[in-house]
């Protein structure tokens, strides 16, 4: 996987960049960054899969000047598309990358050509209660002067079903970025940031997003209920709803092939 940057009015955005074909953008959610969508780039190596860090997260800028919010990341699409790509794309996204695409497919829809929502956030059933959580000031205080290690182990492990897949290696890839000061001060930001308005003051035009979609939702999902996949259903009579319960928040990375799957059928039925 090739690591990539640009620079978007003014800041710079980090992304991972692998196989060739059709382009397909990937967005995470917040405590995750490009890493969470390797295991589905792997198994997509005949699409032109772009994975971004989100600024704020990963390698992006960490800028605390704007806010990272869901209205602010999806100018950032836009633009991130019309610089680097000037064509319809493949959209995948998880968590609050799921909400930025149900804003981006209402405000430019003529820049997408599907979608895949996986366990996204939706409407105005979130924040949920650990992001809430960091908006109090003790908290904040403990985030900003140490991340728990043991804290950030038990929220990663409770947002899996199959908890064999919280290793060593895919814990470091959660921690990095609260190593420093800037990750933690950035990754507060966001917390702050979020705003359940961006999403509803375009729930009453989801319907007339009519592009193929997908929505996956992993029943063991302990963060996200599923009256927000069940209500975008009745939104999108359209969509086609994938449910497994032998996944939770983090189905990324624990079923890649149901994602990467669900993708491709979409595709070829669209096709045919």
């Amino acid at each position: 996987m090739e690591h990539n940057e640009i620079n978007l009015s003014g800041r710079k955005i980090h992304y991972i960049q692998s196989g060739s074909g059709p382009m397909v953008i990937m967005i995470h959610g917040i405590t995750t960054n490009s890493f969470i969508w390797e295991n589905v780039i792997r198994l997509l190596s005949d699409f032109s899969c772009i994975a971004l860090d989100l600024p704020g997260c990963g390698q992006s800028d960490k800028s605390l000047n704007e806010p990272y919010s869901i209205r602010n990341h999806t100018e950032m699409l836009s633009e991130f598309i019309r610089t680097v790509i000037n064509e319809p794309v493949h959209l995948i996204g998880h968590d609050i990358g799921g909400g930025i695409c149900q804003r981006f497919s209402v405000l430019y829809q003529e820049q997408v050509k599907s979608q895949v929502l996986v366990n996204p956030v939706g409407f105005d059933y979130w924040p949920v209660q650990p992001i809430e959580s960091l908006r109090t000031p003790i908290i904040r205080q403990l985030i900003l002067s140490v991340m728990d290690i043991g804290m950030l182990t038990f929220i990663i492990r409770r947002g899996f079903y199959n908890k064999e897949y919280v290793d060593d290696a895919l814990l470091e890839k959660f921690r990095m970025p609260f190593d420093t000061l800037e990750g933690r001060k950035a990754f507060l930001h966001f917390a702050r940031s979020l705003d359940n308005h961006d999403l509803m003051e375009i729930a009453d035009r989801l319907p007339e997003v009519q592009i193929p979609t997908v929505l996956i939702r992993g029943d063991a999902d302990v963060y996200l209920g599923e009256n927000i996949i069940e209500k975008l259903a009745e939104c999108w009579p359209h969509a086609k709803l994938v449910r497994t319960p032998d996944a939770g928040h983090f189905l990324l990375w624990e079923s890649p092939e149901l994602v990467a799957n669900s993708f491709r059928e979409m595709i070829i039925n669209d096709h045919e």
